[in-house]
């Protein structure tokens, strides 16, 4: 059986990962990030049959040499590794340093493209996300039985051209709007806090729009929303979540779905030609 690496960062997304390369006949072999990896994760990982190695993100060197071990041409990398992981507090080998090193800007982007430029110079692929979780992407529709009022489509329109431009300069993927005014723009903290943020200037009703950058790397950081987005979204009385179809990964997609259309909120799939 063709063995494939995975490299498992934070949330549900690795444990998807793993049970699409199961789906395709591929082994996984799995390592998790000791920084990021949830316990549960790991847990749920092991429930399913698949075993998990752990090391730190700052020894890259030992990372791409276990990989080789294993006998490892491709490896995926799902779930969330944020940047000031890399950039605080851990210890990094020589490789990591010269990888960061070289880059003059250090967003999530560059550094992901780097890690993956450095893994392919050691003979190591990384494959696109969508290859092994294309099961994970709806497409365009309302997903709840509450559909945007006509308030609400035109700030879903307002905010996802806002969040495609924020997106392209690689600052982050999300906005909240609230009548044509943005309230929060999603940086470093992360998808829920910038929720949560906006929420709070919003005192309820606001919307939310989550997108993919429109030069996205499929091999990574591709947007997620899932049960937590969910519950940040109810946090801050928000209206509506809406993300971009065929470009986000849905987690939990019954038990999301059912949780939004319990609070009344409108879950979205857009596209470019939103309402249509």
């Amino acid at each position: 059986m063709e063995r494939w690496g995975l490299i498992a960062g934070r949330g549900l997304l690795p444990l998807e990962a793993a049970k699409g390369m199961r789906l395709m006949g591929i082994s996984p072999v799995i390592l998790g990030v000791k920084e990021e990896t949830d316990p549960a994760l790991a847990e749920a990982l092991n429930k399913a049959g698949f075993t998990v190695a752990w090391e730190s993100l700052g020894q890259l060197g030992a990372i791409r040499r276990f990989f080789q071990e294993q006998k490892v041409a491709k490896v995926v990398m799902a779930g969330k590794v944020g940047k000031e992981v890399v950039l605080t507090g851990i210890e990094m080998d020589a490789d990591l340093k010269t990888v960061l090193a070289g880059l003059q800007a250090k967003h999530n982007d560059a550094i992901l493209l780097a890690l993956a430029e450095y893994f392919a110079k050691h003979g190591i692929e990384v494959e696109k996300q969508t290859v092994v979780l294309s099961h994970l992407l709806p497409g365009k529709g309302c997903l709840t039985g509450r559909v945007p009022t006509a308030r609400e489509e035109a700030d879903i329109r307002f905010g996802y051209r806002t969040a495609k431009e924020v997106a392209a300069l690689n600052i982050g993927q999300s906005v909240v709007v609230k009548n044509g005014m943005v309230l929060a723009v999603e940086a470093m903290e992360g998808t829920d806090a910038t929720i949560l943020r906006g929420g709070q200037l919003a005192g309820g009703g606001a919307v939310v729009v989550k997108v993919a950058n429109p030069r996205q790397d499929l091999r990574f950081d591709i947007p997620v929303i899932g049960p937590s987005t969910v519950a940040a979204v109810i946090q801050s009385r928000a209206a509506v979540l809406a993300f971009e179809a065929a470009a986000a990964f849905l987690l939990e997609k019954e038990a999301t779905i059912a949780r939004a259309k319990a609070e009344n909120i409108s879950l979205v799939a857009v596209a470019d030609d939103f309402p249509n």
